[in-house]
C-alpha cells in the first residue's frame, strides 16, 4: 500500500512538473529541431512554440534557434499578442537558412503563411517563407504588429502569377484579405531580404484618418518579378524606402506595372532605389502597357506642408518596353524630387507612345520641388517624349535633361506649354 502511494504521489509531482514547464513563460536559449520531439529546450514545429508563446509570453529575452537542416517546416504559423514583451525583452528567431512553406489550396479565410497578428518585438533572420497554393501572404502584418524585424529573409511565391491572393509581404487591417484599411503595424522593418513573384512584392496598407501607421522601413531589399506592384506603401507615415532593388528579370505575363507606389503619404523617404530592367522576361519588349518606373500621389493626406515627402538619389534604367513610359510620376507630392538619374534609352523601341522623364503637377497646399535630377531619354519610337512636364506652381532648376531620340516628335519639357 505503502508503495502504490509514493507511486502516485511521484506521478502527481511528475505531471505538476510537465504541466508547469508547459505553461511557464519562455527566455533564454530554446531549439526548434524537427527531428527532436517536443520536450524541454526543444519544440519539434513553429506552432509548438507559437503555442506556448500565445499561451504564456516570456519574461525575458527569447532566443529561439532552428537547427540547420532540419525543415522544411509544413506548417501555418500565427504569433499573436505575446505577454512580457518590451523593448529589452524582445524574440529573435535565427533560421539558419530553413524554410517554413505551405501550400494553401482553398482556404481564402486563413491566406497567411506567417501572421503577426498584433505581435511586437519579433526579429526573423535567415529564414525562407514559400508559399505554392492559391492563397499565399507571406508575411502578413495586421492588427498593430509593431517593432518587428525580419533581416536577410526570402519571401516568395509561385512565378508569374497574376491573382492578387499571392503576396511576398502584406500589411493590411484584415486577415483574410490584402486590401484593407487600419492599424496594421508600426516600427517595423524588412532588411536587406528578398520579396520574389506575387501580384505585389510588398503591399503596405495602413489607416484612412488618425493615428496613421507610421516608420515602417523597406531597406536594401530585393523586389523581384511582381505582376502590378514591386513595393505599394499607401496611408502611411514617415515610410522609409531605401536603397531597394526592384526589378523584372523573369517575368512573362505583364500588366500596368509600377516599381514603386506610395499614396497618400507625409514625411515618407524614397532613397537610393534602384528601378531596373523592368521588362527582362520573354515578351517583355513588345509588351505595351503603361509603366510608372516611381509613382508618388496625393501625398500628405494627413494635412500637408508639416511633414515633406522626399524622393531622393534613385536611379531609374531598363524600361524596354513599348508602352506608355513615365520614369517618376508624382503629382501633388508636397515635397521633393530632386538627385535623381532617370534613363529611358531603350533605341529598340517601336512605341507610338507618349514617354516622360519626370512627371509633376502642382496644386495648393501640395508643393513640388524638383531639382539637380539626370533625365536621359534617346527612346525609339514614333511617340511624343517630354525630359519633364509640369504645370504651373511646380518649382524646377538644375536639372540636367538630354533628349536625343531619334523619332518622334521630342522635347526638353512641357510648362503649361510644349
Amino acid at each position: 500500500m505503502k508503495k502504490t502511494y509514493k507511486s502516485i504521489a511521484t506521478f502527481i509531482v511528475l505531471l505538476s512538473l510537465i504541466t508547469f514547464n508547459l505553461s511557464a513563460q519562455l527566455s533564454g536559449i530554446v531549439t526548434i529541431d524537427a527531428t527532436q520531439a517536443t520536450a524541454g529546450t526543444n519544440y519539434q514545429t513553429f506552432n509548438a512554440l507559437a503555442t506556448v508563446l500565445n499561451t504564456s509570453g516570456i519574461s525575458g529575452p527569447l532566443v529561439v534557434n532552428v537547427v540547420a537542416s532540419t525543415g522544411p517546416y509544413v506548417e501555418q504559423v500565427q504569433f499573436n499578442t505575446i505577454t512580457g514583451v518590451s523593448a529589452q525583452n524582445t524574440i529573435t528567431v535565427n533560421g539558419n537558412g530553413n524554410t517554413v512553406t505551405f501550400n494553401n489550396a482553398s482556404n481564402a479565410a486563413a491566406p497567411w503563411i506567417i501572421l503577426l497578428n498584433g505581435a511586437d518585438r519579433l526579429n526573423f533572420n535567415n529564414l525562407s517563407v514559400i508559399g505554392t497554393g492559391l492563397y499565399a501572404y507571406c508575411a502578413h502584418l495586421t492588427n498593430g504588429a509593431d517593432y518587428n524585424n525580419f533581416t536577410a529573409c526570402t519571401f516568395s511565391v509561385n512565378p508569374n502569377v497574376t491573382s492578387s491572393t499571392q503576396f511576398p509581404v502584406v500589411f493590411s487591417g484584415s486577415q483574410t484579405t490584402w486590401s484593407s484599411y487600419g492599424n496594421t503595424g508600426n516600427y517595423n522593418k524588412f532588411l536587406n531580404c528578398i520579396m520574389r513573384n506575387g501580384y505585389t512584392g510588398v503591399q503596405m496598407y495602413g489607416n484612412t484618418l488618425s493615428p496613421w501607421i507610421t516608420d515602417n522601413t523597406i531597406e536594401n531589399c530585393s523586389i523581384e518579378d511582381w505582376y502590378f506592384y514591386g513595393i505599394f506603401t499607401n496611408y502611411c507615415k514617415n515610410t522609409i524606402l531605401k536603397n531597394n532593388v526592384i526589378s523584372r528579370p523573369s517575368r512573362t505575363t505583364w500588366t500596368t506595372s509600377y516599381g514603386i507606389r506610395f499614396d497618400y503619404q507625409n514625411g515618407s523617404i524614397c532613397d537610393g532605389n534602384r528601378i531596373q530592367n523592368l521588362y527582362g522576361g520573354t515578351g517583355g519588349n513588345t509588351n505595351t502597357g503603361t509603366c510608372y518606373a516611381l509613382y508618388s500621389y496625393w501625398n500628405s493626406a494627413n494635412g500637408g506642408g508639416a511633414n515633406r515627402n522626399i524622393i531622393r538619389n534613385n536611379i531609374i534604367t531598363g524600361m524596354n518596353h513599348n508602352g506608355t513610359a513615365f520614369g517618376i510620376y508624382a503629382p501633388y507630392i508636397d515635397g521633393f524630387v530632386y538627385h535623381n538619374t532617370v534613363s529611358i534609352d531603350n533605341v529598340a523601341s517601336t512605341s507610338g507612345s507618349f514617354c516622360y522623364g519626370i512627371y509633376c503637377f502642382f496644386t495648393n497646399g501640395y508643393d513640388v520641388w524638383v531639382r539637380d535630377n539626370i533625365v536621359s531619354i534617346s527612346r525609339g519610337g514614333t511617340g511624343t517624349k517630354y525630359g519633364v512636364y509640369y504645370n504651373a506652381g511646380v518649382t524646377s532648376n538644375y536639372n540636367d535633361i538630354f533628349m536625343n531620340a531619334a523619332g518622334g516628335t521630342n522635347y526638353a519639357g512641357y510648362y503649361n506649354a510644349n
